[in-house]
């Protein structure tokens, strides 16, 4: 997807297209899984897909979607790429920080 496909579909989005909003989630769906693969903590693959990361990190693009169109801070693929993450990091912690889900304790 181009920048100015991008432009394009976040103007629709901002006028209430929820299918632009999904547009730009699929348009940008195999670079944030490449990504993804890229920095998912190899204990964690076992456990977690980047697919199912991704997945999560349009989940709560869309709950926030709304507030990014208002007031844009940064392009729309670095806001997402923040958002994966912060996705990676929650993770981080669920597995690896916490003694009763540490992936390191499993036999």
């Amino acid at each position: 997807m181009n920048d100015s496909e991008i432009a394009r579909q976040l103007e629709r989005a901002r006028g209430g297209d929820r299918s632009a909003v999904g547009a730009l989630f699929e348009g940008h769906r195999v670079r944030l899984e490449r990504l993804v693969a890229l920095r998912l903590d190899r204990r964690l693959r076992a456990r977690v897909d980047e697919a199912d990361v991704v997945q999560d990190t349009f989940l709560e693009a869309a709950r926030r979607i709304e507030g990014y169109l208002e007031r844009p801070s940064m392009p729309f693929y670095l806001w997402l790429r923040f958002l994966a993450n912060q996705r990676l990091q929650t993770l981080c912690r669920e597995h690896l920080g916490a003694r009763r889900r540490d992936v390191r304790r499993e036999v």
